[in-house]
């Protein structure tokens, strides 16, 4: 290895990781030091020790060596068997089996699954994967004239199915769907929305159709608030039925109509606006479904509470929140002071260290400390920005936008949780909420981005290595 690659990082981002490392190591200190749980901190610092010696390594390693098929393979195969494994015989804690018992540690392979969605969808969308690698030129000309009905229709489902692009979210789903009904069943709500998400932010800069996914989300919103008038719900059942309802005929109508007039002058074709409308016909239905059939009491609980409020059950599904809540308001500007927090460090937040972390550093540091961590965190994304645009690498650019979209998934679940604003999911605060695999995981992803800006050069030279080990090199 390279030592000298280490002087190629960018400082500060590890900076800023040791500040955030440091903020969770209070945070986590002064919620457990008067209670049983005292211990955690020792087992947070071993695993930062570790996490950060795998941050420091992959910057040693050529990021040519991620772009490597069969390594993502071999990669993704483990997790997927090690996510079987949670499910049938993982450890159960709160009613979940998300956990493998390694002693000191406990793994949660879901945590893992984010960093290899990240690295597929950006070899899969680069220009340095061989197999689906066109002139691109080529592809360019080909897609601003657009798929239209000139020719028949047999013929434009072919040119679909011959395109790269297509091929590729063809591949992406075969790819995630084990992924998120691995995650979905154990059960964890929280990391399937994650995983689904981080999945269509990913595809979203990774592929050269920004305009075209917004034309068919406005018309998937539209669809999605019509069939919404035929759906009631009943909070005495807590259950969603179909109403045939058209109170609301005027809405409908004029739902319908902003949908055409919108598809006309977007210039939507006709089959993709078929699709728009079965897709989140589906969608919705299939969530109504795993509403009534799927989901456990206390995941219907805790969105039902952030409906009601959590005012509507304050000692059972919406006590964390407003004690979260009082946690926060009680900081004011200028915090009630290191260990001075009363909902936190008298353990009237029982989650103050984990779910939590946000509410108990605003209580004890206030608006400001709490403004100082959003201001680093915000330092964070835009060094990884930084490092997207400067490399030349689409596998690398690729990368940073889905790291970017990772943090920023987790850090917007976790706050508007703290605030009450979102369903309480067990979502950690990255970097400063306590739990190894949520650490480890989002060093790992770190570590690739430091990776990506050491290795940086120019695309036509990173090919040696990978071209000889790319899987199907020779089928294209």
């Amino acid at each position: 290895m390279n030592f000298k690659k280490l002087l190629k990082q960018d400082f500060i981002i590890t900076f800023v990781i040791l500040v955030l490392l440091g903020i969770g190591s209070l945070v986590i200190f002064s919620t457990t030091y008067n209670t049983e749980g005292a211990d955690l901190l020792n087992k947070q610092i071993i695993l930062i020790t570790i996490g950060l010696i795998i941050y420091f390594t992959l910057i040693l390693i050529d990021i040519d060596w991620f772009k490597v098929f069969s390594i993502q393979l071999i990669l993704y195969l483990i997790i997927i068997a090690t996510l079987l494994y949670a499910v049938l015989f993982g450890s159960t804690i709160a009613g979940t089996n998300r956990w493998i018992d390694l002693g000191f540690f406990a793994f949660q392979p879901s945590e893992y699954s984010k960093v290899l969605i990240i690295m597929f969808i950006s070899l899969i969308f680069s220009s340095e994967n061989l197999p689906l690698k066109e002139n691109l030129k080529e592809i360019q000309s080909r897609f601003q004239k657009e798929y239209g009905l000139k020719n028949n229709f047999k013929e434009t489902l072919k040119k679909i199915a011959n395109d790269r692009e297509f091929r590729g979210l063809f591949y992406v789903a075969l790819y995630v769907f084990p992924i998120v009904i691995l995650t979905f069943i154990q059960p964890s709500l929280g990391n399937t929305i994650i995983i689904i998400g981080l999945t269509l932010f990913t595809l979203f800069f990774s592929t050269k159709y920004q305009t075209q996914i917004l034309k068919i989300l406005i018309l998937g919103l539209l669809t999605f608030l019509f069939i919404r008038n035929f759906i009631s719900f009943d909070t005495g059942t807590a259950s969603f039925s179909f109403s045939t309802n058209i109170n609301n005929l005027y809405f409908l109508i004029i739902t319908v109509l902003i949908f055409l007039l919108l598809a006309y002058f977007m210039k939507v074709k006709w089959w993709v606006v078929i699709g728009v409308v079965l897709t989140t016909t589906i969608f919705l239905f299939g969530s109504i479904f795993a509403w009534n059939q799927l989901l456990g009491n206390y995941q219907r609980e805790r969105v039902l509470t952030f409906i009601e409020g959590p005012e509507a059950d304050p000692l059972g599904s919406g006590y964390q929140i407003i004690q979260s809540k009082i946690a926060i308001g009680s900081g004011q500007l200028f915090g009630r002071g290191f260990l001075q927090g009363t909902q936190s460090s008298l353990h009237i937040l029982t989650q103050a260290h984990t779910d939590f972390a946000f509410a108990s550093m605003s209580e004890q540091f206030g608006f400001v400390g709490a403004l100082l961590l959003l201001s680093t965190y915000l330092t964070l994304l835009f060094r990884i920005l930084k490092i997207a645009k400067e490399t030349k690498s689409d596998f690398g650019r690729n990368m940073s936008f889905g790291v970017v979209g990772l943090l920023l998934i987790h850090i917007f679940i976790n706050i508007g949780m703290n605030l009450g604003k979102l369903p309480v999911t067990g979502i950690p605060l990255p970097l400063v909420s306590y739990g190894g695999s949520s650490v480890l995981m989002t060093l790992i992803v770190l570590g690739l981005i430091q990776s990506v800006h050491a290795s940086r050069r120019p695309v036509d030279m990173a090919d040696s290595l990978m071209l000889t080990s790319l899987a199907g090199n020779k089928s294209e």
